[in-house]
């Protein structure tokens, strides 16, 4: 392998290939990914939210979205509509540390 380039070596259980990222002079390790059983999502009705969003619900992962207010726009537009209804939310302040510790 030259120039940076990732194999797919082995199927994680989460259905993603684990990359062999090549290092220069070094030898070559297999990063696993795996996750971990309850995620928070702070901002999760963003762009990089409503998509990690997708991807933990095609993972079939659980987890929470956490916000200011209820706002479809950007998950209406990322997510299968069948599957908004089920995302389940929390509404608060994300700079108020109470408000997050209540959600989780």
């Amino acid at each position: 392998m030259m120039g940076g380039e990732c194999k797919e070596t082995t199927r994680s259980p989460h259905r993603h290939p684990v990359p062999t990222i090549p290092t220069p002079g070094r030898q070559v390790y297999n990063i696993p990914m795996s996750l971990p059983e309850k995620i928070l999502i702070v901002g999760g009705q963003g762009a990089t939210g409503a998509w990690i969003a997708k991807v933990l619900i095609e993972e079939g992962a659980g987890f929470l979205l956490f916000e200011r207010r209820p706002d479809n726009s950007v998950l209406a537009q990322v997510l299968d509509p069948d599957a908004l209804p089920a995302v389940r939310r929390v509404f608060g302040d994300p700079r108020d540390a109470r408000a997050i510790a209540r959600a989780i």
